[in-house]
């Protein structure tokens, strides 16, 4: 069986206001393996090795969690 984890993405609307938080980490579970996801939020500005540090500082407190 395969199923998806992702971090919960909330929102809430009003007239004058809306706040939404995103997922930027997901994992793909299957019987024998997990997949990691990370995403990261390219703006201008982004300085590339900087943002690439940050999809792998992503990934490893997941990795760190599971203990792998």
């Amino acid at each position: 069986m395969k199923s998806w984890y992702a971090t919960v993405f909330q929102g809430y609307l009003r007239v004058d206001k809306s706040d939404f938080s995103v997922a930027i980490r997901s994992a793909l579970v299957s019987s024998n393996k997990i997949k990691l996801f990370a995403d990261a939020g390219i703006v201008v500005g982004s300085i590339a090795d900087q943002e690439w540090q940050e999809l792998e500082n992503k990934i490893h407190i997941i990795l760190d969690i599971l203990s792998v």
